[in-house]
């Protein structure tokens, strides 16, 4: 399950699904970063890294000194999210992220796996974390 900041607690989602299931939480800052991993967080989802059309209500893009800041800080698996791209992914997986978020770049082609493995083949080489 994934939770954005403005959804109900990670506490009353871990109620919900038990100990076993896997729960991230979507933050835009540092302190939400750490908020979360203190809250128990098993991943964080980092956004928006670049402007996005996906989602209408992503706010500012935070680039990746952001990502890069929260890596330094917080262990948790981070799944960069937000205008991410095969062009911009090197700098966002360089900055620190685990996984990547890629709606726009993968759904929009006419060979939805094609750019699928286009994005796998950035991370070759790197344990999966889920």
């Amino acid at each position: 399950m994934h939770l954005g900041q403005e959804d109900f607690s990670y506490h009353e989602a871990r109620k919900l699904l038990g100990p076993d299931k896997i729960i991230g939480v979507t933050v835009h800052n540092v302190a939400e970063a750490l908020t979360a991993q203190s809250g128990g967080a098993d991943y964080l989802g980092v956004s928006p890294i670049f402007s996005t059309a996906t989602k209408a209500d992503a706010g500012a893009p935070a680039g990746v000194a952001l990502l890069a800041e929260i890596r330094r800080r917080v262990p948790l698996p981070l799944v960069a999210i937000g205008g991410i791209t095969l062009a911009n992914a090197p700098a966002v997986i360089a900055a620190g992220a685990d996984a990547v978020c890629a709606i726009s770049a993968v759904v929009t082609r006419p060979e939805v796996q094609v750019e699928i493995e286009k994005f796998q083949k950035l991370f070759c080489g790197n344990p999966s974390i889920f």
